[in-house]
């Protein structure tokens, strides 16, 4: 059999095309003139919005996997620590939400409501979380995320338009 297996001939591609494209994580304009290009050489304007849906929730998953991998480890070292993978649902949930929107650094700001959490005080933890700065900036969602820590089995996150 000629040529590369289809995994293969996947991985040439890929390391071809990076070489020739370069990689960005800025945006900036095509060469081309028509329109603007992100990473390795991706034209926003040229992917069809399926695709760049694909795009973002295969990025959003990576995101998500590397912010519990952050969050596991960092819970550890706090004085109490909190067991990540012990936590109920809503509160994993809401505290990967919270990384996920102001930073790893941004969540370990919340000492008062990590204290909460690790003393298993979701009613405590709500009212930290509602009485922040960070619920006076974007009160909506910061009321969703106390909500699933104070209804700590929560399963469905709210769904936007």
């Amino acid at each position: 059999m000629d040529g590369y297996s289809l995994i293969g001939l996947i991985e040439e591609a890929k390391e071809t095309i990076k070489g020739h494209e370069g990689f960005s994580s800025k945006p900036y304009p095509d060469p081309s003139g028509e329109g603007i290009c992100i990473w390795y050489g991706f034209n926003l304007d040229k992917i069809p919005t399926q695709l760049q849906r694909d795009m973002a929730d295969s990025a959003l998953e990576v995101m998500v996997e590397r912010i519990i991998l952050e969050l596991e480890k960092a819970l550890l070292k706090l004085s109490p620590p909190i067991d990540f993978a012990l936590l109920p649902a809503g509160v994993q949930l809401a505290l990967i939400d919270l990384c996920y929107n102001i930073g790893l650094n941004g969540v370990l700001g919340f000492k008062r409501m990590l204290a909460c959490i690790a003393g298993g005080d979701w009613a405590g933890a709500r009212v930290e979380l509602l009485n922040s700065r960070y619920a006076q900036q974007l009160p909506t969602r910061a009321k969703n995320l106390a909500n699933m820590i104070w209804n700590k089995d929560y399963e469905n996150p709210p769904q936007t338009g």
